[in-house]
């Protein structure tokens, strides 16, 4: 992800379909991004840690790829302490817990006009699969025809056409195990 030569992403395969992946979203080296996939491959729950000291602090579940439940550890106790609840991808209401009793005491439902946008589905290779409703993406834009020949006054730019040589390693996979 940052081309400094270092992993930033760890996806470990069961069967030829991968079952968990690892994140180092900030490029510290250390992992605080968990992913775990369903049988279909789409992402089934997640733990993130937003702050950075080892602990998760949020935790996601999904339902075929689209977001059901938020939980977060506001107050760094290890615990959820805020809840938000996801109808079809979209924010429909948020639970406080405000005595730390680690069980919801406060409610808000969350009108859909200011829900934000619907969430859509993710598969575990990170692409966006289906926004919730059933409807595909719209295919990408079909590229210009390539010309002849250069424009008179200009060369072929290396930067455009060098192979790249960002974090690339070889990878090697087994049936059990991770890509590494």
């Amino acid at each position: 992800f940052d081309f400094d030569g270092r992993l930033d992403q760890i996806s470990y395969f069961e069967g030829g379909s991968v079952v968990r992946t690892e994140l180092d979203t900030n490029f510290d080296n250390v992992i605080d991004t968990w992913l775990w996939c369903s049988p279909t491959g789409m992402l089934e729950r997640s733990q993130r840690d937003r702050r950075h000291n080892g602990r998760a602090d949020t935790w996601e579940q999904f339902a075929d790829g689209v977001i059901t439940e938020a939980r977060y550890d506001e107050n760094n106790d290890g615990n959820p302490d805020r809840w938000e609840v996801f109808t079809a991808g979209r924010l429909s209401q948020v639970r406080r817990d405000s005595n730390s009793d680690g069980e919801a005491d406060q409610s808000e439902d969350v009108p859909t006009e200011s829900a934000g946008a619907v969430e859509p589905a993710l598969s575990c290779d990170g692409v966006e699969t289906v926004t919730h409703g059933g409807a595909a993406p719209p295919p990408p834009a079909a590229a210009p025809p390539l010309s002849a020949a250069p424009a008179p006054d200009t060369a072929p730019s290396t930067a455009d056409t060098a192979p790249s040589t960002a974090d690339t390693a070889p990878s090697t996979a087994d049936t059990e195990g991770a890509v590494r």
